[in-house]
């Protein structure tokens, strides 16, 4: 007469995952997606942005001859030179003169692409032109300020 050591449960508790660990693993696998996937996508529209402010520096160098010739902000895009082109994502480049020594090139973009919330004609940045007393000018990036500014949270550690 043999005896068997093992009962006939032990053997298939062995045989794979219980139920409740697989929905374990699902939970896990859900909770690291739900924090992954916005990030994601926040860099993919800081990625679209700065592609933007490469498009920009050509804008920024028009506005830069003007000021060295004239001494002088221009007063509109025309006389500034810039043409209101459509460059990749950048719907439209807006001038706008604060003062004969400042001004702020506006960028509005489409960046529905990466998240529907920004609307399809986000201003995505501004770049602010001081004149220095050496004659050059000083910019810095910022977020827009109208109302459909993108939140600084989506721009470039640059323009923040």
């Amino acid at each position: 007469m043999t005896t068997n050591t093992c009962p006939p449960t032990a053997t298939l508790k062995n045989a794979g995952f219980t139920l409740l660990e697989l929905m374990i693993v699902v939970a896990i696998i859900g909770i690291l997606a739900a924090v992954a996937i916005p990030a994601y996508n926040r860099s993919l529209v800081t990625a679209a942005i700065e592609e933007g402010l490469v498009f920009a520096g050509e804008e920024r160098l028009r506005v830069e001859l003007f000021f060295e010739e004239n001494g002088r902000m221009p007063n509109d895009e025309p006389e500034a030179g810039l043409i209101n082109r459509r460059i990749d994502r950048i719907q439209q480049i807006l001038w706008r003169q604060d003062s004969a020594q400042s001004g702020r090139l506006q960028f509005t973009m489409d960046l529905t692409e990466f998240n529907s919330d920004l609307g399809p004609y986000a201003t995505a940045f501004e770049l602010h032109a001081q004149a220095n007393p050496n004659g050059s000018l000083t910019w810095r990036c910022q977020p827009g300020t109208d109302n459909t500014a993108v939140p600084a949270n989506y721009l470039p550690s640059s323009c923040q």
